[in-house]
Order: structure tokens, then C-alpha cells, then sequence
């Protein structure tokens, strides 16, 4: 005789799981332990994948040394910190090391996707209501974006779809290359027609997000040179027209302006007219790594972004920066 139990898990209603039987409000609750920072989706192995955020503040201040693996006392940094300086998941290379399981053991893994969401089908729906209507969503690099944009072309489970589409709380991070920005530029002033995924991405996938009342964005480039080298107004084009939503609160956190790169007609300067979405900034982050040549030496580069005479811990960050902004209007080069 069949067994009355279904033979997939994904459909088994638990429902005499204790976990169940405890109020909503304090099984919501438990949820904000399980994903304190939120949900990444992230692209891997040719699918789209969820897992949980270790960063719940992706807007602290960070120089990059913090990022420094030591194995042994005295001994120099080793390839991870490359990495980490340089990852494309920008705050969240945490996040990222956790996917691929980098330096964790079986005790502390995270796991690559979320748990929760295989244990049954309620889980999977009370789960994915949580994600969607509480947490934020997090999605980092371009491969993501492109995976959303074109899912035939790779592996999209059902329950990333619905997490994705029924999202509330987006937030984007970005860090790109140079070239990526310029192609941006390229793209906006109508010189190319080749669209870079970040342009097609706000204007097809963004809109379609019916349910969404907060995006956030995080962006930076992956140099040393100073942010300023960057055309923003370029690069935040499309926001303009996400912003005609006025259901929609668009929050973007940039590097702060260098006052002898800024100029009103490529950045959002402290005399432009705001645009009609948040712009925040943010220090950048000083310490750059990377390997010479084919050989396996890893060197690190301190380049100080705007205001490069403050001291973090020492100095008072809005004194220091107004000091330095001044000086530089009045022709004085403090470095």
C-alpha cells in the first residue's frame, strides 16, 4: 500500500513541527536571527542561489586592513586578502567567503543556500514571505543582474523567483571596473549601442518589481584612483526615471567627491541641485592589493580617497573634511 507521506520533502506540511506552533510574531522573530543582515541572491555554478547576509551594517566605514589574513603571527598576508580587497561583492566579501566556503569548518558553514527553504512547503512560504515583505534582498555583481535578465540561460528555482519578483527591500552592490563606467557613459551620452547590464537591468527587470518600495544601491569601481574619476550622473541615469515612482524610496551610497576631480556636469556636488533620489557618502576604502606580474607576491597599495588628511579614529571626519574642501577651493593642494 502507497505510504500516505509524500515522497517529496519539498510538499511534507509539518504540520506538528513545533516550530509551527509557536506564535507568528515570535517565529518572525527567529527569522531575523537566521538572516540578521538579510538574503543575497548570488549566481554560481550556473544558478541562482540564495543564502544568508552576515553584514547588517554594509555602510561602515571600512579601510580594507581590517581585511588581513595572518595565518601566524609575523607572517605576511596571504592570497585572501587579494581577494577580499578586490571582491566584487564590495562590504559583503564576508558574505562571499561564506558561499564558497573559505576558511569555515562544518560547525560555522552557513551553507551555500538557505536551509529553511527545503525543510517543507510551509517553511518555503512562511520563509519566502518573511524574505519578501521583511528582509532585505541583497544582489551583488553583474553576473547576478545578468542571470535575472536572461534565466533560460541559466538555472532560476522557483523559490528564487518568487523571492526575487515579490521583494520589497532590494539592494544592489556594485563594484565594476573603470571600463564598465565608461562603457556606461558610452551608452547614456548615445555613442554606443552596446547597453551594459547595469542600464538594461534598472530599465527591464526594475520596473517589472511591482511590490518594491525600497532599492538601495552601493557602488564603487575597483582602482586606486579616486571615485571622482567616475562619471555618477552617468552611471545613476536610470534612477531618474525608477524615481518618478513615488512609491519607491531609492537610496544610493557613493565615495565621497574629491574637490579637484568634482565637476557639476559628471557628479551630485554639495552645490548641485539634489537629485530626486538619497545620495549618501561614504570614505573610501585605502588599501588596494594586488599580484605583480605572473608571480605570486602580493602587494598592497595605500591610496587615500578625499578627505586623504583624516585619520579614522583620531580625527573628527566632518572637521577634517571641510578644512581640506576649503583649502582646496582656495588653490591649496594639502597633500
Amino acid at each position: 500500500m502507497p505510504s500516505q507521506r509524500s515522497s517529496n520533502a519539498d510538499t511534507n506540511p509539518q504540520l506538528r513541527s513545533r516550530l509551527f506552533g509557536l506564535p507568528l510574531e515570535l517565529r518572525q522573530t527567529i527569522y531575523s536571527y537566521l538572516f540578521p543582515g538579510g538574503v543575497h541572491a548570488y549566481f554560481r555554478h550556473d544558478k541562482l542561489r540564495l543564502s544568508a547576509c552576515l553584514q547588517p551594517d554594509p555602510y561602515k566605514y571600512s579601510s580594507g586592513a581590517e581585511h588581513v589574513v595572518c595565518p601566524e603571527p609575523f607572517e605576511p598576508p596571504d592570497s585572501r586578502y587579494l581577494l577580499r580587497l578586490g571582491s566584487t561583492w564590495g562590504p559583503h566579501w564576508e558574505c562571499e567567503e561564506a558561499v564558497m566556503g573559505v576558511n569555515q569548518s562544518p560547525e560555522t558553514s552557513t551553507g551555500t543556500e538557505l536551509e529553511m527553504l527545503h525543510v517543507c512547503r510551509r517553511a518555503r512560504q512562511e520563509v519566502t514571505a518573511y524574505i519578501t515583505n521583511i528582509a532585505v534582498l541583497h544582489i551583488t555583481g553583474p553576473e547576478t543582474l545578468q542571470s535575472l535578465l536572461e534565466p533560460a540561460k541559466s538555472l532560476v528555482p522557483q523559490h528564487v523567483t518568487d523571492v526575487v519578483a515579490l521583494t520589497k527591500r532590494l539592494s544592489i552592490t556594485l563594484r565594476l571596473s573603470t571600463r564598465t563606467f565608461d562603457r556606461v557613459q558610452e551608452a547614456v551620452a548615445g555613442y554606443s549601442a552596446d547597453v551594459p547590464v547595469w542600464l538594461r537591468f534598472c530599465q527591464t527587470h526594475v520596473q517589472n518589481l511591482t511590490k518594491l518600495r525600497e532599492f538601495q544601491l552601493w557602488a564603487d569601481h575597483d582602482r586606486d584612483w579616486s571615485w571622482s574619476r567616475v562619471n555618477e550622473r552617468a552611471f545613476l541615469a536610470p534612477l531618474e526615471t525608477l524615481a518618478a515612482n513615488s512609491d519607491l524610496n531609492i537610496i544610493v551610497n557613493l565615495p565621497k567627491l574629491h574637490p579637484k576631480y568634482e565637476s557639476q556636469d559628471r557628479h551630485f556636488t554639495i552645490y548641485s541641485t539634489p537629485p530626486s533620489f538619497t545620495i549618501t557618502r561614504r570614505l573610501r576604502q585605502s588599501y588596494y592589493a594586488f599580484s605583480r606580474g605572473d608571480s605570486d607576491q602580493l602587494l598592497v597599495r595605500f591610496a587615500q580617497d578625499f578627505p586623504t588628511l583624516y585619520q579614522h579614529g583620531v580625527d573628527d571626519l566632518e572637521e577634517v573634511e571641510q578644512r581640506e574642501r576649503k583649502m582646496w577651493e582656495n588653490g591649496e593642494d594639502p597633500t
